[in-house]
């Protein structure tokens, strides 16, 4: 055969090889799923059984903290604004308290993440037009809370804390459906002044809340923490609120150690 024939056949083997690369690349790529799920009822593969048509499905990502080991609080760790679970994820590493972390992703895609609702910063209590997208979103993430638990019982009723957006939602969340969980921890969050009710019944019935927040926040300003904090305080609720010299908007260490402490004591009661 001649020397032009051997390089056809050279170039049309290499051809060969290159689409079969691309073909196993392609198909490693859409089997290699990472570990955010869907809800499914059992495990079947079939969709979970909505308690009402607008019984929402999220995305979400679980990990394990600490010694896991048997039947594990759980946790469940709203992210913010432009976030998602992969990445609010990190912010539970390390964490020697062994419970179960679920990490809903909010619904709406928002640059390189997700987005609970539409927001206009700084934020104030004041804003008024925020207060309709809050219940909407406290909502669904109520009712994720509601199926997750189901699903997946536990003996203690779960916590929840969230950063920003997911700050403001801890607080509907304690507020709107606080059967749904033994304890609330806002970071850097807040609720719109005609969210909070004149006033409440069994305040006992709702959970404790921990809030936290830097005093340079610029995007949600302390002030619009603390005045949440003061009005659900007034209504009878159990709460702490805790701010932090110089820090902006931001959850820094010692926020997060804060955080973990508050996990570690609900954790290790009885």
């Amino acid at each position: 055969m001649s020397d032009q024939g051997k390089r056809h056949i050279s170039r049309r083997q290499t051809g060969i090889w290159a689409l079969f690369a691309i073909l196993l690349f392609s198909y490693f790529q859409c089997d290699n799923t990472n570990s955010t799920k869907v809800a499914k009822d059992q495990d079947t593969g079939s969709p979970p059984k909505a308690k009402s048509q607008s019984s929402p499905q999220l995305a979400y990502e679980e990990m394990f903290t600490g010694a896991a080991d048997g039947d594990l609080p759980v946790v469940f760790a709203i992210h913010g604004l432009g976030s998602k679970p992969s990445n609010f994820r990190i912010v539970f590493e390390g964490m020697e308290t062994p419970v179960k972390v679920v990490l809903p992703q909010a619904p709406t895609a928002h640059n390189n993440g997700f987005s609970w609702f539409t927001v206009r910063v700084p934020l104030r209590e004041s804003q008024h037009t925020l207060t309709p997208d809050v219940k909407r979103a406290a909502s669904i993430v109520c009712q994720f809370i509601d199926d997750y638990t189901e699903k997946h019982p536990s003996k203690k009723n779960p916590m929840v804390t969230g950063f920003s957006q997911g700050g403001i939602l801890s607080f509907a969340v304690a507020l709107t459906c606080p059967s749904s969980v033994a304890l609330s921890i806002p970071v850097a969050g807040m609720l719109p002044a005609d969210i909070i009710p004149k006033q409440i019944d069994l305040p006992a019935n709702y959970p404790p809340v921990y809030a936290l927040h830097g005093e340079a926040d610029d995007i949600i300003p302390v002030e619009a923490g603390r005045k949440t904090a003061t009005a659900l305080k007034a209504l009878g609720l159990d709460v702490q609120f805790k701010s932090y010299p110089g820090v902006v908007h931001h959850l820094t260490i010692p926020m997060q150690q804060d955080v973990f402490a508050k996990i570690k004591e609900f954790a290790m009661k009885p």
